[in-house]
């Protein structure tokens, strides 16, 4: 246990040390945020050689062109050897269809494009070939599976329709 001076003099010095953190807060909190970058880049760089990344073009004047896509969960599930890649090229069209059986993987092509260009936007190396182009896009408006709402009484039919008349009133 100890005394009461001993105390009195961790007290003391707990107070001196947080009157020096108060000065020195601004070059405290500048020293953070540039720490914090550095590792942001750090960890962006280990991630792109584990998912053996690139940043492919970004042009929004050329054809969207995804060539050799890979779903980065599925390469970590998977390993990259296994996961097949996709390539999609789109020149002068604004929309796309994709059809197949079930289990064809056109949910997987709509979710790896969509988690790329968003990645990529971040600033975050992703799994695609280098000469691929991408755009930039202000919103990424989506609507896949099954999205039942039991509190709004929706049937997914009906939960999918609300959506939907979200993302149009937002394009």
């Amino acid at each position: 246990s100890l005394s009461f001076s001993e105390r009195r003099e961790i007290e003391r010095l707990l107070k001196e040390l947080t009157k020096l953190i108060g000065k020195n807060s601004d070059q405290l909190i500048s020293s953070f945020e540039r720490i914090t970058f550095i590792d942001t880049v750090f960890a962006r760089a280990s991630y792109s050689l584990e998912v053996v990344g690139s940043f492919p073009n970004i042009n929004n004047n050329d054809p969207l062109n995804i060539i050799e896509a890979r779903h980065p969960l599925l390469i970590k599930k998977l390993g990259r050897n296994k996961t097949v890649p996709l390539n999609l090229k789109l020149e002068n069209q604004r929309v796309v269809i994709i059809t197949g059986p079930n289990a064809g993987g056109k949910t997987v092509v709509l979710k790896t494009i969509g988690i790329l260009t968003l990645m990529l936007q971040s600033g975050i190396p992703i799994p695609v070939h280098p000469d691929s182009n991408f755009h930039l896009f202000q919103k990424v408006l989506i609507d896949i599976g099954d999205q039942q709402s039991l509190e709004d009484d929706l049937s997914t039919f009906s939960s999918h329709l609300k959506n939907l008349n979200y993302i149009l009133s937002e394009a």
